[in-house]
């Protein structure tokens, strides 16, 4: 025992296999930007649509043909809303599976004689 000298454990590199439970977020963060600028675009196109629509409509029209673009100028803006609205929440969930930090947050607790409080705490 007198001539034993504690060494230290051999140094092991661990290369990272990228297949953590957070690997599908960059797939699927990109494919929701993609569907979200997809349906912007589809968006912008029925209101430009509706434009059209009420560009067309003139004073020596049919009131039955009036009232037929009226109807599609409503459907084309209600399309165009839903578009959009699934659009920017499609275009702000991916940009938060790709932004969102990688690492996880720690639940925190404090006990006092004044009180209890509970919290998360992380980094980004």
């Amino acid at each position: 025992m007198a001539g034993f000298e504690p060494r230290p454990p051999p140094l092991t590199l661990v290369e990272p296999d990228g297949g953590g439970p957070w690997s599908w977020r960059k797939p699927l963060g990109w494919g929701a930007l993609t569907l979200g600028t997809l349906s912007l675009g589809a968006g912008a196109w029925a209101t430009l649509e509706a434009k059209s629509q009420r560009d067309g409509i003139t004073s020596d029209l049919p009131q039955q043909e009036v009232a037929r673009r009226n109807g599609r100028i409503h459907d084309l803006n209600t399309t165009s809303g839903l578009r959009y609205g699934a659009g920017g929440l499609a275009v702000l969930s991916g940009a938060l599976l790709l932004l969102w930090p990688d690492t996880q947050s720690l639940p925190v607790a404090a006990l006092g004689p004044d009180g209890a409080a509970l919290g998360l705490a992380g980094v980004f």
